[in-house]
């Protein structure tokens, strides 16, 4: 694999097309040409402080296009890393556009391997074998964190990698020869097996979520210490001490749509712990929400509207959905610098930090922010 075409180029395309540029040749498509002119003058197109920091130093060293004319090319690895959002119609994934890709790579570029870094429904990478007669397809899943994409690129927790063993072997290699550290678990196993990884890891980081919010719910009710009782259990080796925050809710763009796939893939399986995270997750947002409004707020100053910390993206926000909740019965100023416009669902939006602090009763936050220590 020494020539490859990577399609989009979000946090995921964009990251592994930096980190496999070292070592071979790639070509990046994305149709966004605001998207392609940043990354032309070595700019990035999205907050993300591994991307950001990275091109402070460096130069992109590929080309990148949005001109389709680029699908002629000759390639022996097509990747792509396009978003797969959540059909609450169809409640699953919507695949139309890999779908799309598959069909015209396998007429018009048959002998390359196409790799899905998307992610996808349990059993769609047998369907597509079957449609798409001759298609060599392969699949890896990605595990990156939204803010560190990069980092998590050269520095992978493992590799999983589904299909033919050959190419699988080749990418892993290809992977390995880019990663910054040795002895990276490789795991090359059947389609089905890689889709479940995928949607299995986010539902349980779903669920340790919804755990310790409850935890944190119960001790609010009961006056208790919510950091005491976490930190009396991370210390269970068993537990650990990662991934226990309480929050407003699991948000962002992977975890409430892969836990939704993953419940539609239960259909006819008997299951009750898949469902109960989605619900734990509605019901703990409900909660935050009644809390706030229980203190009879004349106000209610709701800072920033980010998913989680070090990021700008606000796809499925908890934050969001409180405020939604506590707007219909009072007035809600939100402070959130990224915003160009001065209202949103309704509520008004402010960029100075203490016209925000002065015009609030009560301020909410999901995590605590340096700015907020004169308030606090």
């Amino acid at each position: 694999m020494k020539n490859a075409l990577v399609i989009g180029l979000g946090f995921v395309g964009l990251s592994n097309a930096i980190f496999l540029s070292n070592n071979i040749k790639i070509t990046a498509y994305d149709n966004d040409k605001d998207k392609i002119n940043l990354l032309k003058n070595n700019k990035p197109p999205f907050k993300d402080n591994s991307i950001e920091n990275y091109l402070k130093d460096n130069s992109i060293n590929f080309k990148v296009s949005s001109d389709e004319a680029v699908f002629s090319g000759s390639y022996d690895l097509i990747i792509i890393a396009l978003p797969t959002n959540f059909s609450e119609t169809n409640r699953c994934f919507d695949t139309s556009s890999i779908e799309y890709y598959l069909d015209f790579f396998s007429k018009n570029n048959p002998n390359a391997a196409v790799l899905i870094k998307s992610t996808i429904p349990i059993g769609f990478c047998n369907s597509m074998e079957k449609r798409f007669d001759g298609l060599n397809l392969l699949f890896s899943p990605e595990f990156l964190r939204e803010g560190h994409a990069l980092t998590d690129c050269f520095y992978p927790s493992r590799l999983i990698i589904s299909g033919e063993k050959l190419l699988a072997n080749k990418f892993a290699k290809l992977c390995t020869k880019s990663s910054k550290i040795k002895n990276v678990p490789i795991i090359l196993t059947d389609h089905s097996e890689a889709e479940s990884i995928k949607l299995f890891s986010n539902a349980y980081l779903a669920n340790r979520v919804a755990f310790f919010n409850e935890l944190d719910s119960f001790a609010m009710k009961n006056n208790l210490k919510t950091s005491v009782i976490i930190e009396g259990l991370s210390l269970d080796s068993r537990i650990g001490k990662k991934y226990n925050n309480p929050s407003f809710g699991y948000g962002g763009y992977c975890l409430p749509k892969d836990t939704k796939q993953l419940l539609k893939n239960f259909d006819n399986i008997p299951q009750s712990l898949i469902e109960s995270i989605l619900t734990a997750n509605e019901k703990r947002k409900s909660f935050i929400a009644n809390e706030i409004l229980k203190k009879n707020p004349r106000v209610v100053g709701v800072y920033r509207l980010s998913m989680k910390r070090d990021s700008e993206s606000i796809k499925s926000s908890a934050t969001i959905d409180v405020v939604n909740i506590i707007q219909k019965k009072v007035e809600v100023l939100i402070y959130e610098p990224s915003f160009d416009s001065d209202t949103f669902m309704n509520s008004k939006v402010t960029d100075d930090i203490d016209y925000f602090m002065d015009n609030s009763d009560l301020i909410v936050a999901d995590r605590f922010y340096k700015e907020l220590k004169k308030v606090k």
